[in-house]
This record gives structure tokens, C-alpha cells and sequence, in this order.
């Protein structure tokens, strides 16, 4: 089975390259889900749990906008697991380096956050308007990306370890809040995680800043010197 790799950033490539690169991908992630042999479906082990994190957004959004006990402990099941998708496709890709270190795998990824913290966060709103709160840092960390992008195209944006991991307490108050019952000690409880999400969130957004900063100097630097 042919093995496609982002190695540049996706600035410096064609949409439909890119494009096309995905769709390979996400083609050899199914065969090996289906047929492949056991190295090929640890090729695509990272890559099939950051799907099902995708795959969640779509079940716990609609349950939760049905606004029922039932429908919220599937809700909150379905957060919970997307959590520990994103816990088990890093300890993949870790465990794989090899086969699961791939640029596409790392973009997909954070898509699959994005979309499935985005899409739940915003139909949690029916619920409680201060899901804005975390909207909005989720909107502010991938404008601080962008703006990078735009200073200098070929800048290679890292994940920080606090990125990484800044899913985390985000994906377990949105369980918390679809727990269906309530107490005062609860309520503590996702206070907390709250306000630890919202910490994480502006943690990350300075952590980027830093590293961009840092690394436009850098390649300032370089061109400095070979002039």
C-alpha cells in the first residue's frame, strides 16, 4: 500500500494536491480498517481513532439539541469517548512513529478537534450561553495561526504540549454539563473544569504566540546572515 506524506506546509501546495493527498489517505485508512494486514492497520491506527472523533461530533450534537435525559447520557457517553480518542490517536502515533508520522495525520487531527469542539459547543448553547466563552477561544487560537500564516506563509506552525492536550478538559465539561442530574458538588466540579479549560485556552494562545514569534526571528535571523 503506497504511503502519501505532507512534508511541506500546506501553503506551499496546490488545494487539489492536497486534496488529493487526503483522499489517498483516508482510502488507505479504510482498506486497512477492512483488509489491510496488521502493519497496514498500524499505518492507519491514529488516523481511524481521530476519525471516530469526527464521527462522534455527529451523534452528540443532534442528541443534544433533542434535549432529553436519554439523549443526554448519549451526549455525554459520546464526549467521554470522543476524549479518549484523542488520548489513544496521540499514544498511536507515538507508539508508531514511523507509520503514523505523517503531516496529514497531524492536520487531521486538529481538524477533528475543531470540528468536534466547535459543533458541540455550539449546540451546548441551547443549554448554557456561557459555551460562548470557549467558542470564542477556540476561534482565537486558530486566528492567531492564521495571522502567522499570513505574516509568512512558510512558517511552520508547532503543536505545543499544552495544545495538545488543551482538548482534554474542554471535552470533559461538555460531559459534565450532559450529566443528567445535578448537585452542588457537581457544580463545583464543572466550575472547575471550566475554568481550567478557559486557563488552558489562553495558556495555548501565548504558547503560539511565543513559538511564532520565535521562529519568525529566527528565519529573519538566517536571512540576515546570509546577506
Amino acid at each position: 500500500m503506497k504511503k502519501y506524506v505532507i512534508t511541506d506546509t500546506v501553503d506551499e501546495k496546490s488545494i487539489k494536491e492536497v486534496s488529493t493527498i487526503a483522499i489517498k489517505e483516508l482510502n488507505n485508512m479504510i482498506y486497512a480498517y477492512l483488509k489491510g494486514t496488521k502493519e497496514e492497520k498500524q499505518q492507519q491506527l491514529a488516523n481511524m481513532f481521530t476519525t471516530q472523533r469526527i464521527l462522534m461530533s455527529g451523534i452528540v450534537t443532534p442528541a443534544i439539541l433533542k434535549n432529553t435525559k436519554t439523549s443526554k447520557r448519549i451526549a455525554a457517553a459520546g464526549a467521554i469517548y470522543a476524549a479518549l480518542t484523542d488520548f489513544f490517536d496521540g499514544k498511536a502515533a507515538r507508539k508508531y512513529p514511523k507509520e503514523n508520522n505523517t503531516g496529514f495525520g497531524a492536520l487531521y487531527d486538529q481538524l477533528a478537534d475543531k470540528i468536534f469542539a466547535i459543533a458541540v459547543g455550539i449546540s451546548l448553547l441551547t443549554i448554557d450561553k456561557n459555551y460562548i466563552i470557549p467558542l470564542i477561544g477556540e476561534a482565537l487560537i486558530s486566528a492567531i495561526n492564521i495571522v502567522f500564516k499570513l505574516i509568512d506563509p512558510n512558517i511552520k506552525i508547532p503543536s505545543t504540549q499544552i495544545g495538545k492536550i488543551k482538548e482534554w478538559p474542554l471535552f470533559i465539561e461538555y460531559a459534565l454539563e450532559l450529566i443528567p442530574f445535578d448537585s452542588a458538588t457537581l457544580k463545583k466540579i464543572k466550575k472547575g473544569v471550566f475554568v481550567t479549560t478557559c486557563i488552558m485556552q489562553v495558556a495555548t494562545m501565548t504558547s503560539y504566540c511565543t513559538q511564532n514569534s520565535k521562529e519568525l526571528k529566527r528565519k529573519k535571523n538566517n536571512r540576515s546572515s546570509i546577506i
